[in-house]
């Protein structure tokens, strides 16, 4: 009995020590499967959120273009008002400037007119007075010419005087310098004179 009894443990002791692998291999298996299916799942939902945020980014997109056309449509409009009420502005300074213009015309025209007719009747004094300066200059160029010939011919006599002191000068005098000279001369036309 006693035989049977440690035969029967033996062969109970080997049978869990083979039931041993099985068990952690099959609890491996388990926890690969588990942490395959957590990897699976995280990979789905994070799969599922990158696919949801691509999903909105042309929503997104989209209000960001119409907000974008919005803004630039009220930029265009307000630029085009401006243009408008500078034009306006524009338009309403050339008619002003236009109606000024014409009056300036106008009255040039009025004033030209007189202008001509003043410009007629002074025309003749004008003729006449140009006439009469012609005649004063040519007076006065001959009262010019007939003085410069006086003015010449005194000079030539002066210097024919001059040389003709200048000859009566003793050696000594010949050999001084200008002021002595020129009281020479001058004491030579006290006795001259």
């Amino acid at each position: 009995m006693m035989g049977l009894g440690r035969e029967n443990s033996s062969h109970s002791t080997q049978l869990s020590e083979s039931q041993a692998p099985l068990e952690l291999s099959q609890a491996l298996k388990d926890l690969l499967l588990t942490f395959d299916e957590k990897c699976r799942s995280e990979c789905d939902e994070t799969v599922h959120q990158v696919n949801s945020r691509f999903d909105n980014v042309p929503i997104h997109l989209l209000a960001y273009m119409q907000k974008a056309y919005t803004f630039r449509e009220k930029l265009v409009i307000s630029k085009l008002n401006d243009y408008k009420r500078k034009h306006e502005e524009l338009s309403a300074a050339s008619s002003a400037a236009y109606r000024k213009m014409k009056q300036s015309v106008d009255k040039y025209r009025n004033l030209q007119t007189t202008y001509q007719d003043e410009l007629d009747r002074n025309y003749e004094e004008m003729v006449r007075e140009f006439v009469q300066f012609e005649t004063d200059m040519e007076d006065a160029a001959t009262r010019i010419a007939n003085d410069r010939n006086t003015v010449i011919a005194k000079m030539e006599r002066e210097i024919h005087r001059f040389r003709e002191l200048e000859a009566r000068l003793g050696p000594e005098e010949k050999g001084q310098n200008q002021d002595e000279l020129l009281m020479s001369f001058k004491a030579l036309l006290r006795k001259v004179g």
